[in-house]
């Protein structure tokens, strides 16, 4: 088993996302303008329909109820507000308050973007790129990421420029996909800022540089990246752009794993086995992977078996040669 570097990875992230926790279920009374409020969105007013929807689904000033915010959020969107169709689409995407759905997610999705709302543009291509509500379909995914993209979309530049590094909807353009990505990356898009790390990591599109790598990795980290934060690990523990140092590689390694980072649980396996020579440490983070990927992830199963009790454990390193 190799030292993975996250490399080419195709990375989408829906625009206008919710929080998906929900407070209790105790209902105090509803401050006054929050009442004034629901008079005017029930006489039609979408803008204080919108208001109340954004209020009960992040539990703002009123108890936080999804299901209460989508309510709202439905009633703006039928006033044909193109913000609420947009809010309300990702509602069924996301199963947040409604039950997931997304052809309907699509239909709210194709609404906004009719009435010219780049984000809705944008997660409709999602929509295509993933074949979630409608066939899969790279090209027309890829169109619809270009025109938010042109109209100032951050996400959708990032997904523009993953599109042409990756040659998916459009033939492979490296320097193009640099010049994407880095506009996406100044609006601090983490899957940007990560794209520009890489490039410059495995000199796509631009001359291979190590402490531009670093640079936008780290600031990729800080803005919750866990592919940059296993490049980081990686760099560090072969010493790339830094001295080479396991123990850094290993601290980076667990916080991208803790981030829910596969990579970074079979990066762990390998440098305790081969760096640290420490069987006991990998089968942990092989049960670790186990227990949070279960067999979605090809290489945990054909470890695993080495892993069942202490006289196998160390066979584990002849597993992962």
């Amino acid at each position: 088993m190799l030292c993975v570097r996250v490399v080419i990875v195709f990375l989408f992230s829906f625009s206008l996302a919710v929080s998906s926790t929900v407070f209790g279920q105790d209902k105090p009374p509803l401050p006054s303008k929050f009442t004034k409020m629901m008079q005017r969105a029930e006489q039609g007013f979408a803008q204080d329909a919108v208001a109340l929807g954004m209020a009960y689904i992040r539990g703002d000033g009123i108890p936080q109820d999804p299901g209460e915010g989508a309510r709202w959020m439905q009633k703006a969107a039928n006033y044909g507000n193109d913000f609420a169709q947009t809010q309300l689409g990702m509602l069924y995407s996301n199963g947040e308050g409604v039950a997931r759905d997304d052809q309907i997610a699509v239909q709210w999705f194709r609404r906004a973007a009719a009435a010219g709302n780049l984000f809705a543009v944008h997660n409709l291509s999602v929509m295509y790129f993933l074949g979630r509500g409608v066939p899969n379909n790279d090209s027309i995914g890829f169109q619809l990421a270009l025109r938010a993209a042109n109209g100032g979309t951050a996400p959708a530049q990032s997904n523009v420029g993953w599109s042409y590094l990756n040659g998916r909807g459009v033939q492979a353009d490296p320097k193009e996909a640099v010049r994407w990505l880095k506009k996406a990356a100044k609006a601090k898009v983490p899957t940007a800022e990560f794209g520009v790390g890489l490039v410059y990591d495995l000199g796509r599109g631009v001359d291979q540089n190590y402490q531009e790598a670093i640079k936008w990795y780290q600031k990729a980290a800080e803005d919750g990246s866990s592919q940059a934060l296993n490049n980081l690990a990686v760099l560090h523990r072969f010493g790339f752009g830094f001295r080479q140092d396991s123990d850094e590689a290993i601290r980076l390694f667990q916080l991208a794993a803790q981030k829910g980072n596969s990579e970074a649980h079979q990066n762990l396996v390998d440098v305790y086995l081969k760096d640290k020579n420490d069987p006991v440490q990998a089968c942990s983070w092989v049960a670790a992977a186990r227990s949070r990927f279960g067999s979605s992830v090809q290489w945990i199963d054909a470890i695993a078996k080495h892993c069942t009790d202490d006289s196998a454990q160390p066979s584990v390193l002849a597993a992962t040669k």
